[in-house]
C-alpha cells in the first residue's frame, strides 16, 4: 500500500478542518492526492476536483424540482441526466489517469468500490466525489 506524506495528511486536516465534514474515503482520497496534488500534477488534481464539484451540483440539481412555464421538465431532466453521465465518465477516465501508477491490486480495489455498475459503487461513487468536492471549496476559498 502506498505511503501518505506529512502533505497529503495535513492537506485532508485542513480540508476537514474548512468544512466542518469528514472525508469519508480518507484512503482512497489520500491515495489520489499523493498521487497528483503532493507529487506536483496540480492540473490533474484541479481537474478532478473541479468534476466531482460540478457533479455534485448537477446531482443537487436534479434532486430539486424543476417548475416554470416556460420549462419543459422532462427536456430539462434529460440535459442533466445527460450531462451527468458524461462528467462521470470524463471524472472516472482522470480517476484511473491518477491510479493507473499503482499495483493490480490496489487499481482493482479502485475499480471494486467505484466502478463498478452496481448500487453500492454508484453510492460509494457519489460519497467519493463529495469528498473530492470538499477539496474544490477548500482551494476556491483559499485562492
Amino acid at each position: 500500500m502506498l505511503n501518505f506524506s506529512s502533505a497529503t495528511t495535513d492537506l485532508i486536516f485542513d480540508v476537514q478542518d474548512f468544512t466542518g465534514r469528514k472525508v469519508r474515503n480518507i484512503s482512497h482520497v489520500s491515495v489520489l492526492i499523493e498521487l497528483a496534488y503532493t507529487a506536483g500534477n496540480h492540473k490533474l488534481f484541479n481537474d478532478m476536483i473541479f468534476k466531482a464539484k460540478y457533479l455534485k451540483g448537477l446531482k443537487n440539481i436534479s434532486q430539486k424540482e424543476i417548475s416554470g412555464n416556460s420549462i419543459d421538465i422532462k427536456t430539462a431532466n434529460e440535459k442533466i441526466l445527460t450531462e451527468m453521465s458524461s462528467e462521470l465518465t470524463n471524472l472516472t477516465k482522470i480517476i484511473q489517469d491518477v491510479i493507473s501508477k499503482l499495483s493490480p491490486e490496489e487499481k482493482a480495489d479502485f475499480e471494486n468500490n467505484f466502478f463498478l455498475l452496481e448500487k453500492d459503487c454508484l453510492i460509494k461513487y457519489y460519497e467519493l466525489i463529495e469528498d473530492l468536492s470538499m477539496f474544490k471549496e477548500y482551494f476556491n476559498a483559499n485562492s
